[in-house]
């Protein structure tokens, strides 16, 4: 299961039509994040990475003094040794509300997303993950953060 089952999603083919064309990607696998990156650049993104929630509200802070908010943030949910994707969600939500936020994990089981949607997430995608499975989430997300 690879995103919301429940909501219409636009082609793959749908332009990006958005509000800062940035994104970020947080993961603590560095593979993950050179290739995400290296995917999501050819959409024309503005991609910035971040190994840890910590790590991602710091520069989401910088990036909101700049002026240069991503409209979507891809968020691993298991990442140790810090705080989890789940509070990372939410100090992103009570300190930059206008972000989308997508939930990504390998350990998705039954009834993940309707518990992600009810927590706040955009969307979701499952680990692992395909390009094109990532493209398609992320132009999904990025649509509906334009309207």
């Amino acid at each position: 299961m690879n995103s919301f089952e429940d909501r219409a999603s636009p082609p793959a083919t749908t332009g990006l039509r958005r509000r800062s064309g940035a994104l970020m990607l947080v993961d603590d696998e560095p593979a993950l994040l050179t290739v995400g990156r290296a995917i999501l650049s050819t959409l024309n993104l503005r991609v910035d990475t971040a190994s840890s929630g910590e790590e991602a509200i710091e520069k989401l802070a910088t990036a909101s003094v700049d002026g240069r908010l991503p409209d979507v943030v891809l968020l691993d949910l298991t990442m140790p040794g810090g705080i989890s994707g789940l509070e990372t969600l939410e100090q992103i939500r009570q300190r930059f509300p206008s972000i989308s936020v997508i939930a990504c994990s390998g350990f998705f089981g039954e009834g993940a997303a309707e518990l992600c949607q009810h927590v706040g997430f955009a969307d979701m995608l499952a680990k692992p993950y395909t390009p094109e499975a990532l493209v398609t989430v992320v132009r999904r997300v990025m649509v509906r953060a334009s309207e």
